[in-house]
């Protein structure tokens, strides 16, 4: 495959990752170019057929473009994994004037603690606990 052919397999891949509209239609475009199977490592398995001359040049010609398209690649997900993000943070709003949900985060650390020990009542400390471990939070 001469530098012409190389080139032209370089704007294809950069194209479709261009055109990639997810995450998901980026992973493909990705496993296409540079899976077992893709473009790129087929390139790279017709190296041992070649004569060592030309293996030097097309082998670096090859990591090349691997690497153009790995950073692309890279450049692509970070921009739709970041818009992405924004749609997430967009459509999923916490109303901050709704009560907590009941449950254990809403209890606090110290009751937390003595649920936790084991105690035969959960609003009083095992007769073993002194001190702040002592105190039951449960009835204040």
């Amino acid at each position: 495959m001469a530098q012409p052919e190389l080139d032209r397999l370089k704007a294809e891949l950069i194209e479709a990752i261009a055109a990639a509209c997810d995450l998901a239609q980026l992973d493909e475009v990705r496993v296409k170019a540079l899976g077992k199977k893709g473009r790129v490592s087929e390139l790279m398995q017709t190296l041992g057929a070649m004569p060592p001359e030309k293996r030097k040049s097309f082998g670096q010609a090859v990591n090349a473009l691997k690497t153009s398209v790995s950073e692309a690649l890279d450049a692509r997900h970070h921009v739709l994994a970041g818009a992405a993000l924004v749609e997430k943070l967009a459509s999923d709003r916490a109303d901050i004037s709704l009560p907590v949900r009941g449950g254990a985060e809403s209890r606090d650390p110290g009751t937390r603690c003595l649920r936790i020990s084991g105690a035969p009542d959960s609003r009083f400390a095992t007769s073993g606990m002194t001190g702040y471990a002592a105190f039951s939070f449960a009835d204040a």
